[in-house]
């Protein structure tokens, strides 16, 4: 079915609708400018708390003057992106009112959390937290990959079909980090392992006529390489998620009892971080939606060309909406 895109204006949306957050990689210089133009709210409600969260500028990071610079630093991008994914969402609720299904890819999982009302507080303090997770998971991450001693790297591959991944992650000594299905007559995976294993998959994947990119990343997200990252990251969600979550918030990957849906505050405290050794099934997760009438899928985040909004559309035939008139 090809894509729908509309904007989404008043309260005129019909359906069911699900929200999908950004993840780590979706970022670039001026994202979130425009939204923050035409909605000057939301520096009081989003930008200012998130800097406070953060330690550090975050307008700057998305748009200031060395903001690619700024976003290459691994210290700051992620705070600023679930920023930025926040801000959207917050004028998706002005316009529309909210949500009831929420999901988000790997970083955009813990904006959903976030945003599903697990973490206790007005809108304000809800952008303090939420940040301040996404900080210390990125500190976490960081320290963790000094201590190892190594350098890592992720890989976006592409290819016509997705019988090559099993012979290129087990040539290559690298790890399924994303699960991407089927889009626009390709299927894609991200891998992610040390750099130079990363290094010799795009070799190889180049010489087997696939499409691969490296993705400028110093880490390997979803992999074994995660295992001493998910103990300190669950104990920061415990000190701020302190209530079951009022909004639905879809997995990357089903629970232990096969449910795609974290129900409460244990679910989510036990099931996110988790995913930091385990691969992102977000093939997986739109073949569940697909069993649950939603109609519409609405992207926030820095994500302009709405992709994960647009795999949705053509894998399950959903509609693709805008957040706002300009974005």
């Amino acid at each position: 079915m090809p894509v729908t895109l509309e904007r989404a204006r008043g309260n005129l949306v019909e359906g069911p609708t699900l929200g999908v957050f950004d993840p780590q990689g979706e970022h670039k210089p001026g994202m979130g400018l425009q939204t923050l133009t035409d909605h000057p709210f939301l520096k009081k409600l989003v930008y200012d708390p998130a800097s406070e969260a953060a330690g550090f500028n975050i307008p700057r990071v998305c748009f200031g003057t060395n903001a690619k610079e700024e976003q290459n630093n691994p210290l700051k991008i992620q705070a600023a992106t679930i920023a930025v994914n926040l801000a959207s969402a917050f004028v998706w609720v002005r316009n529309h009112g909210v949500l009831r299904d929420l999901t988000g890819v790997s970083l955009g999982l813990y904006a959903a959390v976030g945003f599903s009302g697990a973490v206790d507080g007005d809108a304000s303090e809800i952008v303090y937290k939420t940040v301040s997770i996404a900080q210390r998971r990125s500190e976490i991450i960081d320290k963790v990959r000094k201590d190892m001693g190594q350098d890592y790297a992720m890989a976006a591959i592409l290819g016509k079909n997705d019988d090559y991944i099993d012979d290129l992650t087990l040539n290559t000594n690298t790890h399924k980090a994303v699960d991407w299905g089927p889009f626009e007559n390709r299927h894609g995976y991200t891998i992610s392992g040390v750099k130079e294993n990363i290094d010799y998959a795009l070799e190889y994947a180049k010489g087997n006529r696939l499409i691969a990119k490296d993705l400028g990343v110093n880490m390997a997200g979803h992999s074994p390489y995660q295992e001493e990252t998910v103990e300190q990251i669950r104990e920061e969600l415990k000190l701020y998620v302190t209530r079951d979550p009022s909004i639905r918030i879809y997995t990357n990957a089903p629970l232990a009892d096969g449910s795609w849906v974290m129900k409460t505050k244990e679910d989510i405290i036990e099931h996110v971080p988790e995913q930091m050794k385990n691969t992102v099934q977000f093939r997986g997760l739109m073949e569940h939606i697909a069993t649950l009438g939603i109609e519409n899928v609405v992207q926030f985040g820095p994500d302009l060309s709405y992709r994960l909004a647009r795999r949705f559309s053509e894998n399950i035939g959903t509609n693709v909406l805008q957040v706002a008139a300009s974005s």
